[in-house]
């Protein structure tokens, strides 16, 4: 119930939030909107100035534009764009930048990447490694891409514990109460006496966050009780959802280890002083 509810509240969630909206596609010229990978931006962009490729296999494709004489920009200037690629082409979003002539076109603030931990490259979310934990599932759905993990021996479909990450690409500075809000609404009906409720709202490493928890006492397709911690933060780039969920009955002892996780999950940016990067630590149970 967990994993089929979240992914259509998701999909009702972001729908009409394509990030090729975003883009400014009258400065562009020849820019499909819709692209969704590296070789469809290519095909319509033509070979990009640069490329780079980082250690955790993204890549980042840079394009210069003239931006012409208007009444509103009223000198002729560059614009410099990054698309910013996954290490399965999968494109993840665009940065613009307008190109000073006295420095280079990547922003000032991309110095702070130097104390980043490696492979970090604008907003990230950092997801603790949970020790006897591995990847059950992964996939990208128009702009939500989602992973989930279960305990080794276990999968999707049979599992005790699951942690589910969710990244929804192009949501912008929204309110991080609005997903779980939205859940909490419908929840009773995915689950009859089940309930949602908003346990913390707070601003954490300079990001809007909220906190909440979500009950089950029995799934009606599995027939087995469901209880799920979620945290949601609100980023510059994206909206970022991890849930913490147990197969089993509400309990005092489950709590702790939920929150305990949820607390080590951050969301940083590597192009300003405003949401330093910690370093990334493993946490057990």
């Amino acid at each position: 119930m967990i994993r089929w509810f979240i992914g259509v509240m998701a999909c009702l969630t972001i729908a009409g939030a394509a990030m090729a909206a975003d883009l400014p596609a009258d400065k562009i010229n020849g820019f499909k909107a819709g692209v969704t990978t590296r070789a469809e931006v290519l095909a319509s962009l033509g070979k990009p100035e640069k490329e780079d490729h980082n250690p955790d296999g993204r890549s980042v494709a840079l394009y210069i534009y003239t931006v012409p004489l208007t009444e509103k920009n009223k000198t002729v200037r560059e614009m410099a764009v990054d698309f910013l690629f996954d290490a399965h082409d999968l494109l993840l979003g665009a940065k613009f930048f307008t190109k000073d002539p006295a420095a280079d076109a990547k922003p000032a603030a991309t110095s702070a990447a130097a104390s980043a931990p490696p492979g970090l490259q604008d907003e990230n979310i950092l997801l603790p490694l949970l020790e006897g934990f591995k990847v059950g599932s992964q996939g990208r759905q128009a702009q939500m891409q989602g992973t989930e993990f279960v305990p080794n021996g276990e999968t999707v479909q049979d599992w005790s514990r699951m942690v589910t990450e969710q990244i929804f690409f192009g949501r912008r500075s929204v309110d991080p109460d609005d997903l779980p809000g939205g859940m909490a609404k419908s929840w009773p009906v995915a689950c009859p006496g089940g309930s949602g409720e908003r346990t913390a709202r707070t601003t954490e490493n300079g990001y809007p966050m909220s906190l909440w928890v979500f009950r089950c006492p029995m799934n009606p397709q599995t027939h087995k009780p469901e209880n799920m911690w979620m945290k949601v933060i609100s980023g510059q780039d994206a909206l970022y959802s991890v849930q913490y969920a147990y197969r089993r009955a509400l309990a005092d002892d489950l709590a702790g280890p939920a929150m305990n996780y949820l607390d080590r999950v951050k969301v940083c940016d590597t192009r300003g002083s405003a949401h330093p990067c910690p370093s990334l630590q493993p946490v057990s149970r």
